[in-house]
């Protein structure tokens, strides 16, 4: 079967989403790339989540070139999150990609996901990218996997051999049912996913040699503000804890390994940022994260196979001196 044949009739097989604030620099690119897809059935779901700038005026004329195009948006800034969860609850496709307004896609994109997904039967697809550094085009290679079955692909996942990220990825709709974004933190699709990977809701997961996915460096854009250094490293620490805590509870020696080894190095970096920079993040999570370092013992963490040498080095400091390691990792760091 020809997968642009629409056997849905009118209803699109796949909805791609893009929330878009303070976007006018770059979303013309983003949207041009889109709607260019060599694989017609889509509607295109854009959030304009509060921009003051020219953001919307641009969304309103691609619209009234491509009727596939949908507006959406909110008068106040209300954060990623917010954004996802409204694209997902209007969305009509059986399949979900996701593109960062500031980022652009090849227009095989969605054509050569689908195809793995249909292809493979599986739930995801995801295909390799590139770094758009200032126009200075730089490879990516995530390495190329084939099929995985959910247990591989929760390993490479907590691992961070394979990125948490949505945008190089198609997802199966039915992910997303009962499972939206938390809202009131920035990098939703790390937390997301570790959440995911502890369901039984995927049996498969396909990969594309190509790629197919542009991710543009963009140095304005809330993950690079010296300001929200402490807001990100908080909520960072809260997605690992949260993928640590699901190991605990499958009770599954090798994964909770693999978590704690991986959370231990985010809190450390949120102590150094909760000591140095104004706490203008959110606190819910601040008794529970500063737990972790507490319940651990010397021992256990030295016998952590996933930490690196460095990791374990950093912890063993901060429990002999905090101080002195705070102030390495504040001249380090540079704040």
């Amino acid at each position: 079967m020809d997968i642009n044949e629409n056997v849905l009739g009118k209803r699109p097989l796949v909805s791609i989403m893009i929330p878009a604030y303070q976007a006018e620099k770059f979303i013309d690119r983003c949207l041009n790339s889109v709607i260019k897809q060599t694989y017609n059935s889509l509607e295109i779901l854009v959030y304009n989540d509060g921009s003051t700038d020219g953001t919307q005026a641009i969304i309103s004329e691609y619209q009234k070139r491509d009727k596939r195009i949908v507006s959406m948006g909110s008068p106040n800034n209300c954060g990623l999150g917010v954004a996802r969860n409204r694209m997902v609850l209007a969305a009509r496709g059986d399949y979900y990609s996701f593109v960062d307004a500031d980022d652009y896609v090849e227009p095989e994109f969605i054509e050569k996901l689908l195809s793995s997904v249909m292809e493979n039967h599986t739930e995801i697809s995801i295909c390799n990218y590139l770094v758009d550094k200032n126009s200075e085009i730089v490879s990516i290679e995530n390495g190329y996997r084939g099929v995985m079955n959910w247990k591989e692909f929760r390993e490479e996942i907590l691992t961070e051999r394979c990125s948490s990220y949505l945008w190089n990825k198609l997802f199966a709709s039915q992910l997303f049912h009962n499972n939206l974004f938390k809202e009131d933190i920035v990098w939703e699709d790390l937390e997301w996913f570790g959440r995911c990977v502890f369901s039984n809701c995927v049996g498969k997961v396909s990969f594309v040699k190509e790629a197919l996915y542009y991710y543009v460096e963009n140095l304005e854009s809330i993950v690079h503000k010296q300001e929200k250094l402490m807001f990100k490293s908080q909520c960072i620490a809260y997605a690992f804890l949260v993928r640590y805590k699901l190991a605990k509870r499958e009770r599954d020696r090798h994964l909770i390994d693999i978590t704690l080894s991986q959370l231990v190095p985010r809190v450390l970096s949120y102590m150094t940022y909760k000591k140095y920079i104004a706490d203008n993040g959110v606190q819910e999570y601040d008794a529970e994260i500063n737990n972790i370092l507490g319940v651990l013992n010397v021992k256990e963490v030295l016998s952590m196979k996933y930490l690196s040498l460095g990791g374990k080095l950093q912890y063993m400091l901060y429990v002999v001196n905090t101080e002195l390691f705070l102030k390495l990792k504040k001249r380090h760091l540079g704040i």
